[in-house]
This record gives C-alpha cells, sequence and structure tokens, in this order.
C-alpha cells in the first residue's frame, strides 16, 4: 500500500492555499480513513498491512535506530493505540 499524504487536506473551501506545503495548517477534525459511511474502503487491511511492513523492516534491519531523538508533533490529526 501507498498512503499518498501529499492528496490529504487540499480541499480549496477548507484551506485558502491548498496545493502550499503548511505543516502547521490547522486541519482540525480531518480524520485521515474517514469515519461512518464515508470511512475510507483501504483502512480495514490498513493496520496489518503497516504492521506486517514494519515487521519485515525490523527483521531485515535488527540494528535499526533512531538518527534523532522522537519528537511529538504539537498537534496530529492521525491518532490512535
Amino acid at each position: 500500500m501507498q498512503v499518498a499524504v501529499g492528496a490529504a487536506n487540499r480541499a480549496p473551501d477548507r484551506f485558502p492555499s491548498p496545493d502550499q506545503l503548511d505543516p502547521g495548517r490547522n486541519a482540525g477534525g480531518d480524520l485521515a480513513f474517514g469515519h461512518g459511511i464515508h470511512r475510507c474502503v483501504g483502512a480495514p487491511p490498513a493496520r496489518p498491512e503497516a504492521e506486517l511492513a514494519l515487521r519485515a523492516i525490523l527483521t531485515r534491519f535488527p540494528h535499526i535506530r533512531l538518527a534523532v531523538p522522537p519528537e511529538r508533533p504539537a498537534r496530529s490529526t492521525a491518532t490512535g493505540t
């Protein structure tokens, strides 16, 4: 699967400059996979697919480490457990 992050939050009726990169853009209320009747059809296989990919990376590169300490974003629209 490929996630097209560049396609998110580009609605011209919601954002004055939808094609301009703005990491600080307030996209409050947007959910990546949608919700209810408008839920993304790719949502159910996305989680196990991501888990499979991450496990494969960690198996292939057992000594992989972050190059820099992780930073928690001020606000994230992608949350979960």
